[in-house]
């Protein structure tokens, strides 16, 4: 991976909820704010560059 396009382009966020069930509504606000995202979890060509 090359590091362009640093403020414009695309970012690896994670984000530690308190109780699993939070999952859904916060996967529900980023549907409904349209906010673009992928679950590196479930994408494992994403998911090796972590481990």
């Amino acid at each position: 991976m090359q590091k362009t396009n640093k403020e414009s382009g695309p970012a690896l966020v994670g984000i530690e909820l308190k109780a699993k069930i939070d999952y859904y509504s916060l996967m529900e606000r980023m549907n409904q704010y349209n906010v673009q995202y992928k679950e590196l979890n479930k994408d494992d060509a994403l998911f090796a560059y972590l481990v």
